[in-house]
């Protein structure tokens, strides 16, 4: 995919790409990300080193082997054991990741995009333009952060203001006359060649179906969770959406960004994870979606967070930023039950074949380009136009 540091070229790409997005329109799947703020220490969950000397984790886990994933285990976090009891035959943890840095939106852009220029769109935003532009909205983000890159008219953050405007009540209630002027003077400059006609045509057959949408996004409470996942499957279920990207909520007292008491932060919050992931599986199951078939069928899964947690405690027995990571993704159409990457005793990347996803000495330490790369290559886009050219990992996708 080439950047674009203008207006003019973003709108030449978008027109050019959308004859191909089209006919790239046949993929079945919808893209679920979940986002979680803060960075979360994989260690209490995803990436086990309970016998390390160097690593201070949870004293009171176990390790467990789950359908084939190795998972700390602890009476702490009962939601995390039942997740991956019903779950791990089609979930992929991707441990050792690199982010290169321990700012919090420096670490976002990067996990979520693959690059650190803010020029690239996110994973849900490319996948959402490759093969859902035709879509009422194609990507929609209920709270949490968004990188459009330059396919900004694809992305939607719904909210209340956003719900009131697709509705015709703000900023105030709709002129016909002044609408119809405007369409008038629009499709002149669709006509002289100022404006690409496939965006303004596609942008005005959406509005009737987004009016109506509107009605549904009232009925659910968007600062709550349970609101945005109805939401979400509901936009999924429709196929009024192509990707969704979901705000994670926090646990009552207690916050991923553990600078103090670790153990306690990251204990409450993957049992609050944990729990909601389990919801939210069960809500996609119970959902019919737009080929017939529930949407735990059709749809894949990806949980985020922006940075891992030193693997010591500091002064107020918390943990500092790590530029190490992990990310879990669940899906009916990955080879589950896996793990790709890890650390060492020291929390450090080990490195991977990326043809095979497996260990190896002489391979590369994974990066963030290359789970984005792997995600648009399970939507059969080639990463080369649609993860800046970075290399999926193999054995993902089954």
């Amino acid at each position: 995919m080439r950047r674009r540091a203008f207006l003019g070229g973003s709108l030449t790409v978008l027109a050019a790409a959308l004859a191909s997005r089209r006919a790239r329109a046949s993929v079945d799947r919808q893209l679920l990300v979940y986002w979680v703020s803060g960075g979360w220490d994989p260690t209490f969950v995803f990436d086990p080193h309970l016998d390390s000397d160097v690593i201070v984790s949870d004293d009171t886990a176990t390790l467990a082997d789950i359908g084939g994933l190795p998972i700390v285990d602890a009476s702490t976090r009962p939601a995390v054991r039942t997740f991956f009891e019903a779950w791990a035959p089609r979930t992929v943890l991707f441990n050792g990741l690199a982010v290169g840095s321990i700012s919090h939106d420096a670490c976002t852009r990067l996990m979520l995009t693959g690059q650190r220029s803010g020029l690239d769109p996110d994973v849900a935003t490319r996948i959402a333009a490759a093969t859902g532009s035709d879509r009422i909205l194609p990507h929609v983000v209920l709270g949490g952060p968004r990188f459009s890159g330059s396919h900004g008219a694809l992305v939607s953050l719904v909210s209340p203001t956003f719900v009131a405007v697709a509705g015709g009540t703000v900023p105030g209630v709709r002129d016909a006359a002044r609408e119809e002027r405007v369409r008038a003077w629009l499709a002149e400059e669709v006509a002289a060649g100022s404006v690409p006609d496939a965006t303004f045509s596609d942008g005005l057959a959406r509005l009737p179906d987004l009016e109506k949408f509107a009605a549904e996004f009232e009925a659910h409470d968007l600062s709550q969770e349970a609101g945005r996942m109805a939401v979400a499957a509901r936009l999924l279920a429709s196929g009024a959406s192509r990707s969704v990207l979901i705000q994670g909520s926090a646990a009552n007292l207690a916050q991923w960004d553990s600078h103090q008491m670790n153990g306690l932060n990251q204990a409450a919050s993957f049992e609050h994870l944990f729990g909601n992931l389990s919801t939210l599986m069960a809500l996609l199951a119970a959902t019919d979606g737009p080929s017939g078939g529930k949407l735990s069928e059709s749809t894949d899964l990806l949980v985020l967070s922006e940075m891992g947690r030193q693997p010591t405690l500091n002064g107020d027995q918390g943990k500092d930023h790590w530029p190490i990571t992990s990310a879990m993704l669940v899906s009916p159409a990955c080879s589950g039950g896996r793990v790709v990457g890890g650390t060492d005793g020291t929390l450090a990347p080990l490195a991977v074949d990326l043809a095979s996803g497996e260990l190896a000495a002489a391979g590369e330490v994974l990066t963030a380009g290359n789970l984005i790369a792997t995600m648009v290559a399970g939507y059969d886009l080639d990463p080369g136009e649609w993860a800046d050219g970075e290399t999926p990992i193999g054995g993902v996708w089954g």
